[in-house]
């Protein structure tokens, strides 16, 4: 059986990505597929609240330091 992995990649912009990690582990088979989100260190309110709820659900990795060309780097 193929495993599919969903990566999203995200800085700042919460909305967004709280619009799609959701949408992806609500309408995927976890059996069956993996989400990964790579945050490059968003800053934005609500953010650590956001990422450290989704540990049970999708492997989280957060940046920590901020550079140019942010969302980039976790491209």
């Amino acid at each position: 059986m193929a495993h599919i992995l969903f990566s999203v990649l995200t800085c700042n912009r919460i909305h967004y990505a709280r619009n799609c990690v959701n949408s992806l582990l609500e309408f995927v088979n976890l059996d069956k597929c993996q989400v990964l989100v790579l945050d490059n260190c968003s800053v934005e309110p609500g953010a650590d609240e956001f990422f450290g709820s989704l540990k049970d659900r999708a492997i989280v990795h957060r940046f920590r330091d901020r550079v140019p060309n942010e969302l980039y780097r976790a491209m």
